[in-house]
């Protein structure tokens, strides 16, 4: 799971404010109940944790790239402004096809594991 492979310290995971309050919003929707099985004291507990151990980023720039869903902006906002590697996501519908954005590899979070254990980092 990449989650303990951050608490690992396998790699640096960049966190922007507005991130944080969508990654607390979306855990708690009730068809990704089953897909993460936490609860909301659990869901709090995450959020705090990035929030204290993240690298907070500060995002200066507004992108309007991904139309049909905005929120997703948020992820190559932070992206470009903390000077991410990569982006991981699970998005399937806007984030993933897109393949790369600004020169950053854009990967599902078993494609990043597997980038991880290909680097030797474990």
């Amino acid at each position: 799971m990449v989650l303990s492979r951050w608490d690992s310290g396998d790699f640096t995971l960049l966190i922007s404010g507005p991130l944080l309050a969508e990654l607390h919003r979306i855990l708690r929707y009730r068809h990704l109940r089953p897909l993460h099985g936490l609860e909301d004291h659990e869901i709090d507990h995450v959020v705090a944790l990035m929030k204290d151990t993240a690298e907070l980023v500060e995002t200066a720039q507004s992108l309007q790239f991904i139309i049909h869903d905005p929120s997703d902006n948020m992820v190559l906002e932070c992206a470009v402004a903390g000077g991410a590697d990569v982006i991981v996501t699970g998005d399937k519908k806007h984030l993933l096809p897109l393949g790369s954005y600004s020169g950053i590899p854009i990967v599902s979070p078993a494609g990043f594991l597997a980038m991880l254990d290909a680097q030797g980092a474990r």
